[in-house]
């Protein structure tokens, strides 16, 4: 079930406000990463750059990629700081990025939103060619029951149907 991060609307909306993430899975992503100073970070799906702008104020150097342009300007808009530097890519596609030279790879919420389970094979085997070798990778991803296209303001499913559960 890929969502379409390129339209201006979804992205306007995604960016406003506070979300539910906030208070449940950022936490936890944040503990996982742990204190990124002095780190090469990788920002996988950056969105708008909610999770750039920590790293990077931590004191890491982050690369933070998107494949949606609408959100790649949002993010230098309001998530600007000198140590990130955010790019227009196919997150499946790191030939920018050298071999054994990052030290976190992040990636929130992206697994959902890709078309196939293919480009899931290569963005995992270009993660392992650009990790330190006690390089981290953290990824987070949903239970299907939030997988809804219905939310309430809780960004809780209003429209599961189990029938759909596998899908």
């Amino acid at each position: 079930m890929a969502t379409d991060f390129s339209s201006k609307k979804l992205t306007s909306t995604y960016a406003e406000g506070v979300t539910a993430e906030e208070f449940s899975l950022r936490p936890i992503n944040l503990k996982l990463v742990g204190n990124a100073k002095n780190k090469k970070v990788l920002d996988l799906g950056c969105g708008d750059g909610r999770y750039s702008i920590i790293f990077a104020k931590q004191g890491a150097n982050v690369i933070a990629l998107d494949a949606s342009k609408h959100q790649i300007d949002i993010a230098r808009q309001i998530n600007h700081h000198p140590n990130i530097r955010y790019a227009l890519r196919d997150i499946s596609n790191l030939s920018l990025i050298s071999d054994n030279s990052v030290d976190v790879v992040f990636m929130n919420l992206v697994i959902p939103d890709l078309d196939n389970k293919g480009k899931l094979k290569k963005i995992l085997a270009e993660i392992s060619r650009i990790l330190k070798k006690k390089g981290r990778f953290i990824f987070s991803t949903l239970h299907p029951l939030y997988l809804s296209p219905e939310q309430d303001v809780s960004d809780r499913a209003t429209s599961f149907k189990k029938k759909n559960y596998f899908n």
